[in-house]
């Protein structure tokens, strides 16, 4: 059985080529492509990508720019699968960290 990741923003952001861990995120991608691993995203990633690049002043249309890249850069590698978001198991978690 093939093993999986889940990604999340900060995996999103290291896929320029310009920021310095951007090798080894390729190579996981690298990875998903030949079949070695599955790399799901997080689907509140591009939302967190989006609210982290505006607050830092980038403006609305640079910012789909930037998240229209990501998108494309995952699908090159066919690594385009989001998790499903499941807000009654999230719920459930916060109930049981609660009671603990």
């Amino acid at each position: 059985m093939v093993r999986e990741i889940l990604v999340e923003t900060d995996f999103l952001s290291r896929l320029s080529a310009e920021d310095k861990l951007n090798p080894k995120v390729m190579k996981v991608l690298e990875k998903h492509r030949k079949g070695e691993l599955k790399v799901i995203v997080s689907p509140a990633s591009p939302i967190e990508a989006s609210l982290t690049l505006q607050s830092h002043g980038i403006n609305t249309e640079t910012t789909a720019k930037i998240l229209k890249l990501i998108r494309d850069k995952l699908a090159e590698h066919k690594a385009n699968t989001y998790t499903p978001h499941n807000t009654r198991s999230h719920s459930e978690n916060t109930r049981t960290q609660k009671e603990t």
